[in-house]
């Protein structure tokens, strides 16, 4: 009787590590398909930069650094699919796109900082000299005094306004 339980157990060790073996095949099978699926997605969607092993290792790289910089350890890095290529891939061009808008902002800043240092340009049109400033005034309160028309109080007012006294 303990030989027929001992060969009985003994196949159900043999079946047991023959569905282990059947699984792990079948589980192997499944990677492989996934892994197929992901490098013909991965091929459609970067072209070229996928396609050639010296830019995919570059692409690599760079997607390892975003990646890194949103907080995926190595380990999860590692284990990336399709889809976190493709949102790493989406992060990194907003990331880039970001980066020449900093850019550009700060040489604005240099421009208008230069701006503001430049030195001041004259109004068109001639400026008057003091001598033309005078004369002005002069025609003016002269003008005055022949519309006071015998108001001696605009009169004298004019008059010493012309010979430059300001009251």
């Amino acid at each position: 009787m303990f030989d027929a339980q001992n060969a009985q157990h003994q196949q159900w060790l043999q079946q047991a590590a023959h569905a282990r073996a059947e699984a792990q095949q079948r589980d192997a099978l499944v990677l492989e398909n996934k892994l197929q699926q992901d490098r013909a997605v991965l091929a459609e969607k970067f072209g070229d930069d996928w396609t050639d092993p010296g830019k995919q290792r570059a692409l690599l790289t760079n997607l390892a650094e975003v990646g890194a910089a949103l907080g995926y350890s190595e380990q999860l890095m590692s284990q990336a699919d399709a889809g976190d290529y493709l949102a790493l891939k989406t992060a990194a061009d907003w990331k880039a796109k970001a980066d020449k808008y900093d850019q550009l902002m700060s040489d604005r800043s240099k421009v208008v900082t230069a701006a503001k240092n430049a030195p001041r340009v004259a109004t068109p049109g001639t400026s008057r000299d003091q001598q033309g400033r005078y004369a002005a005034k002069r025609d003016a309160a002269w003008a005055r005094v022949q519309q006071s028309r015998g108001k001696d109080g605009d009169a004298a007012a004019a008059l010493l306004e012309t010979m430059g006294v300001n009251l």
